[in-house]
């Protein structure tokens, strides 16, 4: 299943891609045909050398060997008061966007302190990805708290798997618990 989620989300990366460069060759080609008609005979050799030569760019692109693995990164946790230990409910967590994925992602704990996110990025034994907690919901869960900026780095023991064929590389998962202090 999660093989799966990967493999769909890099044909979307990669086919978009090269739907741009299809469609401005496309362009190219358009205008060079559109000059031919209405100018002499060497327009078309001249079109058809410069189609020619995007297309053999497109097709080397295309099988290059380039650094497009991913992976799963799962990070989970426990979000507690720093003073008493006890868990709290309805903390804002807020994982920033990467190189690959543009946009953050916001998810909140449960009744019992509890958070998780699960992402398909770019593979790295030493990824890194930024939160962002605050408390969301004022003194209703005990008290208003401080936000805290956290960099939660995966480390080579995280990796529960590592497949090394193909684009998808395997899957990591991360247990960060977070202490809030009070304002």
């Amino acid at each position: 299943m999660m093989f799966n989620r990967v493999k769909i989300i890099h044909f979307f990366y990669e086919s978009t891609k090269y739907t741009i460069i299809f469609v401005v060759i496309f362009i190219l080609h358009s205008k060079c045909v559109t000059s031919h008609l209405m100018k002499c005979n060497n327009m078309k050799t001249s079109c058809n050398v410069l189609l020619l030569f995007l297309l053999i760019t497109v097709f080397l692109v295309a099988c290059s060997n380039e650094n497009t693995t991913f992976a799963l990164y799962d990070i989970n946790g426990t979000v507690t008061d720093n003073g008493t230990n006890l868990p709290l409910k309805k903390i804002r967590l807020i994982r920033q966007g990467t190189s690959y994925l543009l946009f953050n992602d916001t998810t909140y704990t449960d009744s019992l302190g509890r958070y998780s996110f699960s992402l398909t990025d770019y593979y790295s034994k030493k990824a890194t990805f930024s939160l962002k907690v605050e408390d969301a919901d004022g003194e209703l869960n005990g008290g208003e708290f401080m936000t805290q900026n956290i960099n939660v780095q995966f480390l080579a023991s995280d990796w529960s798997f590592v497949d090394l064929v193909g684009d998808y590389k395997g899957q990591a998962i991360k247990n960060q618990d977070i202490k809030l202090m009070k304002k």
